[in-house]
Order: C-alpha cells, then sequence, then structure tokens
C-alpha cells in the first residue's frame, strides 16, 4: 500500500495543455517543449524508483549476516593482539628460506617496501620514502648476508630505522657518496661472487638498469617464482591474523 501510495501521483496521465492568451500581450504563452517534457518525466520515474527501493528496505529489513555470527571468545581481541607482534626468530626463518632459494652466485635486492619489511622486519615504505637516491636491501646466501645500500649523508637516519635484534646483528650498512655510482658501490662490495641478480616486483626500472649497468645479470622466471612462493606460503601465526581480520570484519556486516 505505501507503494501504490507513493507511485499514485505519477502515474496518473495528465491531459495536454492548450496554449493560453496573456491579455497583457499579442503572443500566446504554449506549454513546455517536448524535451523539457521529457526530462520532467524522467525525474518524475527515478522518484518513484528510489522510493520503491526504500519502501522494499523498509518492508522487508535485512540484516545481512551480523545476526548470524556465533559470538566470540571473551578474550578474542586479545588473542589477536598477541599475533601481532613476531616471535623470536620470525624473519630468521624467513631469510634462511630466502637464501635457500638463490644461487650462490645470486643476489636478491630490493627496495624499501612490503618485501623488505616482510624479510628483515624494516623498511617500510612507512620508514623511508623512495627518492632519485637509491636506497637498496641486499641478501645474499652467506652468513652475514643483510646489507642496506645507502647515501653516505643518509647513513645515519638508515641506522636508526628499527629492526629486529636477529636481523640488525647480522645487517651491514654500505655508503656511497654523491660523486660515485651506488651500483658500482654495490658491485665492488660483493665482488666478483655475485652475478646474478633477482629484483623484487617493486623495484623501479632505473634502479634495475643500473645494477644491469655494472654487470648483473638477469635472474630467470623460475627464480623469481620461487620467491614468491615464499610469501604466499603462510605459518600458523599468519593464518591466525587472517582469521582474526576474517572474524572482525563479519562484525561490521
Amino acid at each position: 500500500m505505501l507503494v501504490i501510495a507513493i507511485m499514485l501521483p505519477y502515474t496518473t496521465e495528465k491531459q495536454p495543455k492548450l496554449p493560453t492568451h496573456d491579455v497583457s500581450s499579442s503572443h500566446s504563452v504554449y506549454p513546455e517543449d517536448a524535451a523539457t517534457q521529457q526530462r520532467s518525466a524522467w525525474r518524475k520515474w527515478a522518484y518513484v524508483a528510489l522510493s520503491f527501493i526504500a519502501a522494499i528496505y523498509i518492508l522487508f529489513p535485512t540484516h545481512h549476516c551480523s545476526h548470524h555470527a556465533p559470538p566470540l571468545p571473551t578474550d578474542f581481541l586479545k588473542q589477536c593482539n598477541n599475533l601481532l607482534s613476531p616471535p623470536r626468530g620470525t624473519y630468521t626463518d624467513r631469510l634462511s628460506r630466502l637464501t635457500s632459494s638463490l644461487g650462490k652466485d645470486t643476489i636478491w635486492i630490493s627496495e624499501p617496501g612490503t618485501s623488505s619489511e616482510y624479510f628483515i622486519g624494516g623498511f617500510s615504505s612507512r620508514d623511508w620514502w623512495l627518492s632519485e637516491r637509491p636506497l637498496l636491501v641486499a641478501i645474499t646466501p652467506s652468513t652475514t648476508n643483510v646489507t642496506i645500500l645507502t647515501a653516505k649523508f643518509e647513513q645515519a637516519r638508515a641506522e636508526l630505522v628499527d629492526l629486529p635484534k636477529e636481523i640488525r646483528d647480522m645487517t651491514t650498512f654500505v655508503p656511497w657518496l654523491e660523486s660515485e655510482s651506488p651500483y658500482d658501490v654495490l658491485r665492488r662490495h660483493f665482488g666478483a661472487g655475485s652475478e646474478k641478480m633477482i629484483l623484487d616486483g617493486q623495484v623501479r626500472s632505473f634502479i634495475a638498469d643500473g645494477l644491469e649497468g655494472v654487470g648483473y645479470g638477469k635472474s630467470t622466471q623460475e627464480e623469481g617464482e620461487k620467491i614468491k612462493e615464499i610469501r604466499e606460503r603462510k605459518d600458523e601465526r599468519e593464518i591466525g591474523l587472517l582469521k582474526c581480520a576474517n572474524q572482525v570484519s563479519r562484525l561490521f556486516l
């Protein structure tokens, strides 16, 4: 009934208007032209459609699935908060899986971003803004295998980036001067022991070109896929975080 009451005023056909005569003028006043009438009709039907949708929502309310979700444990949020802090050994385990996927003459290189944060627990995009001055995170299959290549005048700031102690103990900061090529400095640091590079997918093109220019060869697609698979395989803590995100999001549906 509510829908019918809303629609009735706009479904009754109106009689065509006859031209009227203005007594103060010699010209007749004609009704609106066809285009104006058509626009008016469209507005009326849009109003009818919106009113119909509103009426359906009011008469047949749906609360989606919020009332179907089972109650959460009283300590649910506490459990989720505990998962936010990675336990000791998380990053050394990830580095171990990364280095085991690298050939003995291969170096993995990334810029600050999600991959750096995943593997070494620091140098995310929140820690370091990208600029024309390269700051590179390089990982090799050796004992001390984390190298941070940074501009000399930015080294002090780079060393202040908060890294887990397990990573800090195996990290070396390699500075380059403004008069030097950062790619040459990185090449000299590793020497002839590294001939091929695997670049993270977020590394910018001019960085890749610079590394190729000093003799680093490109990795194969298969080698790059092995690195991606490391992040795709979730441990128990990561699965727990996904469950927390899923349960919390259901509360707001």
